[in-house]
């Protein structure tokens, strides 16, 4: 499993060799429907997250704000551009959440959100 993280990693990584990420990858999330996951507004809202310097540790093992928007791409780009079984996909999903699971006590498990009170995200994104 940690080779799996390892790549998932690099693909993040990938995204900020350039200054922003290409149009063309852009265009690939849009016209061929690589993130299904999501809705289009939610898509257009998150469309900066390319933008944002947390999205490169997006995968690390405490998640950020942009783990879960990060994990639906992943998951898609795996399933319908890479045709990877639906049980494959399943499986990227099942490594990510036990391993937010496993951190911290209960911090990483639930629904993920932002908990203004302590000024930090919890639950689980996966």
């Amino acid at each position: 499993m940690p080779g799996m993280f390892v790549v998932d990693r690099e693909w993040l990584a990938s995204h900020f060799e350039g200054s922003t990420v290409s149009e063309t990858w852009r265009d690939d999330i849009f016209e061929r429907s690589l993130v299904p996951l999501l809705t289009t507004a939610e898509i257009h809202a998150d469309n900066d997250v390319y933008e944002d310097p947390a999205f490169k540790d997006a995968f690390e093992t405490i998640p950020n704000r942009c783990s879960d928007t990060a994990l639906a791409l992943y998951m898609s780009l795996k399933g319908f551009h890479e045709n990877l079984s639906k049980t494959t996909v399943k499986s990227i999903r099942s490594a990510f959440k036990k391993m937010w699971e496993l951190l911290d006590g209960d911090t990483y498990r639930g629904k993920w959100h932002f908990n203004e009170a302590k000024q930090h995200w919890e639950g689980n994104p996966a």
